[in-house]
C-alpha cells in the first residue's frame, strides 16, 4: 500500500506542564546512605536507614509546585509503616508514611508501578529552596523527586 506523502503534519504542542525530576545523584547524602545503581526509573535509588537524610534544591518558580517523593516499594522492617521526615526550607516540617495492607489496590498500584507516591505541595518562591528528607525508619529506598508547577 504506498504511504501517501501530500499531508503535512503540525508539529507538537509545547507541553504545558513545568517538570523536573531530581535523582539521588543530584543532591547530597549522608554517610551512611547508599546508592543502589540499577535500580529504580532513577536507575540510582538511594537506601537511607534510620537517621539518615537526603537534600536537594528544589527550583524557584512563580506557580505552587508540587513535589512527589518516589521510593521504591519495600517491606518496613521491624515496624508497621516507613516514614520519613520532609524539611523544606521556610516551610514547617511534614511527616509522611507510607504503609499498606494485605493486598489492597494501593499496595496494587506501588507494585504495578513499582514506586510508591507521596506529594506535597508549596506555595510559589521566587528562590531557591533546599529540601532534606530525613528516614524516621530503616529501609527506606528514595528512587526520585518529581516535581511539577502548578
Amino acid at each position: 500500500m504506498p504511504v501517501d506523502t501530500t499531508q503535512i503534519s503540525l508539529p507538537l504542542p509545547e507541553p504545558s506542564e513545568k517538570k523536573w525530576k531530581i535523582s539521588p545523584s543530584d543532591g547530597e547524602f549522608s554517610n551512611s546512605a547508599y546508592m543502589v545503581k540499577e535500580l529504580g526509573y532513577s536507575r540510582e535509588a538511594l537506601a537511607l536507614q534510620e537517621g539518615d537524610a537526603f537534600s536537594a534544591t528544589l527550583p524557584r518558580s512563580s506557580e505552587a509546585l508540587t513535589v512527589t517523593l518516589a521510593f521504591v516499594p519495600t517491606h518496613p522492617a521491624g515496624n508497621e509503616r516507613l516514614e520519613v521526615k520532609g524539611d523544606i526550607e521556610g516551610e514547617k516540617p511534614c511527616y509522611i508514611s507510607y504503609e499498606t495492607y494485605g493486598r489492597s489496590e494501593e499496595w496494587k498500584n506501588n507494585v504495578l508501578r513499582n514506586q510508591a507516591l507521596r506529594s506535597i505541595t508549596l506555595p510559589p518562591s521566587s528562590k531557591e529552596r533546599k529540601i532534606s528528607i530525613q528516614a524516621l525508619t530503616a529501609a527506606v529506598i528514595l528512587d526520585e523527586l518529581i516535581i511539577r508547577a502548578m
